[in-house]
């Protein structure tokens, strides 16, 4: 009888295996809380084209706008505005915003 069952669970998980389109065309996450030193993210991100990433430092002390893009004004009444405590660097999107979540 256990035999059967788990016979006929593979037989049943090959079949959907097999028969399902593209289960997920989704990013990735990875994160490591438990280390006691710090916390790490990685993120994969699954795109359907380049989006032409560039690593981008950002020095401790910059002035920050979240109002602009380049030299676009985006956000008119009340945009954030800051002066980041610690440096950073990211990846940049198409030349232009930082990949962030």
């Amino acid at each position: 009888m256990f035999a059967t069952a788990t016979a006929a669970g593979l037989l049943l998980t090959a079949i959907t295996i097999t028969a399902a389109p593209d289960i997920a065309a989704a990013c990735t996450r990875v994160l490591w809380n438990t280390n006691k030193l710090a916390v790490v993210s990685g993120r994969t991100m699954d795109w359907p084209e380049s989006t032409e990433p560039t690593l981008t430092v950002f020095p401790r002390g910059s002035a920050r706008d979240g109002g602009r893009v380049g030299s676009d004004e985006v956000v008119k009444e009340n945009p954030a505005k800051w002066t980041a405590k610690y440096g950073s660097i990211v990846t940049t999107v198409y030349g232009i915003a930082p990949s962030t979540d």
